[in-house]
């Protein structure tokens, strides 16, 4: 991912952020509909996530399915 889009990503998801889960990929996939707080977007683009399931998982961008809560 270019640098552009990590600092897109940085002020779109800042820490803090609440978002909802719809489709999410990985060994351990949270269920559709759960909520979480946005930790940080790393150097890779990756938005690493406290969900309120008590998991702390990443969100792939290109990949999950996701939007603002």
């Amino acid at each position: 991912m270019r640098d552009v889009d990590i600092e897109r990503l940085r002020r779109v998801y800042s820490p803090g952020t609440k978002i909802r889960a719809f489709h999410t990929t990985g060994p351990y996939p949270v269920k559709p509909g759960t909520t979480g707080i946005v930790q940080c977007v790393d150097e890779y683009g990756r938005i690493h996530v406290d969900w309120s399931d008590g998991s702390l998982n990443l969100l792939y961008p290109e990949v999950d399915v996701f939007k603002l809560a």
